[in-house]
């Protein structure tokens, strides 16, 4: 099931993250590792820290290889991987046949959310291993450990949420310091070395400053939901059920459960609280934590094998179905992949631009880094894009000011002259607006994308990136 609704949904996991991964690593195979913005006016020549450059080399590597398609698949097979890793660990650590698929039941709601590729993708699979690798070792210590120091040297240099990865290990070392003082090397070097692994990076000395303007910027969660905290809702049900019940769970059986396991789950619960983006690290850290525990409540009654039928049919089945997903998906044409994103708005903004070279280019997040994926030429004409780690404060607060039609002035933020792109499905109203101004013209028009001209004598000059 988890395997079909990723193949089925995948003209839709490209959005501003992926068209930004995209990008970026086209940018380096031809130039180089990037050190100062270029794409974007109100960012140019500010230091541009890649800290997922290399994740974006291996999604971009891709897509100039085979297309959107080629990406898109390999996104699908790193996803698919991820859950199918943390349902073998859980096995491994004693969760049932029957446990296991309840827990991961709840988890996949959460993990849905997270069906988009970016550099985040990669990590995944890595979390799980990395899960699966601190528990077995809470349970019987081994030098297998060691393993998550070059685990954590790759993830640096993917994503950012390296730093959650590292801090489990450290707290690995707490523990084996907290419950045998007299391993303090052991306990030591899990405490210190995961640190070290996080700037293993050719933007090393640079890393600090990045990981401060994302983790401490509360610019982000007004503009972007994800970074906002978690509040109880139809769509957030499963993870609090998740959250509670395995606290029930783990409860119940605290004497037997090692310290480890419970502050990774009390951890994650709180860290997935914090920021919805982080959910997705607890769902796939609960089905190895709390599938082993759902067995001690379960009624004892439905605890005998499978018949041979249910056993090998089902999987069997299973895989028939992904199978002929897989197969029919691969031989979809590049458009179908891309139907979200027609090719045409693209190209009548290209036009514009290079009609009139005064003109800068105004669009969303969503499709700032998309233009660029498709018209390079438009490169230092978009205003902004999705690294909004790269804006100043007075910026984000513009970018905030524009979406909610805040203030008498804020259909001037885009400029004077622009081509401004207008997001109808989450901005309805802002073409109007704009319409009513004279010198603004509309050039093109869809179910979800407004094209603006805009040569106003009208509106003020007040520029967001001064």
């Amino acid at each position: 099931m988890y395997a079909g609704g990723v193949l089925v949904r995948l003209p839709n996991a490209m959005l501003s993250d992926s068209w930004m991964t995209l990008v970026a690593g086209r940018t380096i195979f031809r130039h180089g590792l990037p050190t100062v913005d270029t794409y974007t006016t109100w960012a140019h020549g500010v230091r541009w820290v890649d800290q997922q450059w290399l994740a974006q080399i291996f999604f971009g590597g891709l897509a100039l290889l085979g297309g959107v398609k080629l990406a898109l698949l390999a996104y699908a097979v790193a996803t698919i991987a991820a859950l199918a890793l943390a349902i073998l660990a859980a096995r491994r650590l004693g969760g049932s046949s029957r446990s296991v698929p309840l827990v991961a039941a709840l988890a996949i709601p959460q993990l849905a959310g997270d069906w988009l590729l970016r550099a985040q993708s990669l990590t995944y699979v890595m979390f799980a291993a990395l899960v699966w690798l601190l528990v077995a070792d809470a349970r019987s210590p081994s030098r297998r450990i060691l393993l998550a120091f070059p685990l954590l040297v790759l993830w640096a240099n993917l994503h950012g949420s390296v730093v959650i990865a590292a801090g489990l290990v450290a707290l690995r070392g707490i523990t084996v310091l907290a419950a045998k003082p007299r391993r303090t090397g052991r306990g030591l070097a899990l405490v210190l070395v995961p640190w070290l692994c996080v700037f293993a990076s050719p933007y090393a000395t640079a890393l600090p400053s990045y990981y401060q303007s994302v983790f401490l910027n509360r610019g982000l969660s007004a503009l972007a939901t994800e970074w906002g905290a978690s509040s109880p809702s139809l769509m957030t049900a499963p993870f609090y059920l998740l959250a509670f019940g395995g606290v029930a769970l783990l409860a119940r059986r605290w004497k037997t459960v090692s310290l480890f396991e419970r502050l990774v789950f009390l951890v994650l619960l709180v860290a997935g609280m914090i920021a919805l983006r982080n959910m997705v690290w607890f769902s796939l850290a609960s089905i190895v934590l709390v599938s082993p525990r759902l067995d001690d409540v379960l009624p004892a009654q439905g605890r005998q094998e499978a018949q041979p039928l249910v056993k090998r049919g089902l999987p069997a089945a299973a895989l028939c179905v992904a199978a002929v997903l897989a197969v029919a998906l691969v031989s979809r044409s590049e458009r179908w992949y891309e139907q979200s994103y027609p090719a045409k708005p693209a190209s009548v903004v290209a036009t514009a631009a290079a009609r009139d070279p005064s003109l800068a280019v105004f669009a969303d997040e969503r499709y700032a880094d998309w233009l660029l994926w498709r018209q390079p030429t438009l490169a230092g004409r978009i205003s902004y894009d999705a690294r909004f780690e790269l804006l100043s404060n007075s910026q984000l607060v513009s970018i905030y000011f524009w979406r909610s039609h805040i203030g008498r002035e804020w259909t001037s933020i885009p400029g004077c002259r622009a081509i401004v792109l207008v997001n109808l499905l989450e901005e309805p109203l802002t073409e109007r607006a704009l319409l009513r101004e004279r010198g603004t013209r509309r050039i093109y028009r869809d179910s979800r994308i407004s094209i603006l001209v805009r040569r106003s004598h009208s509106c003020s000059r007040h520029s967001p990136s001064a």
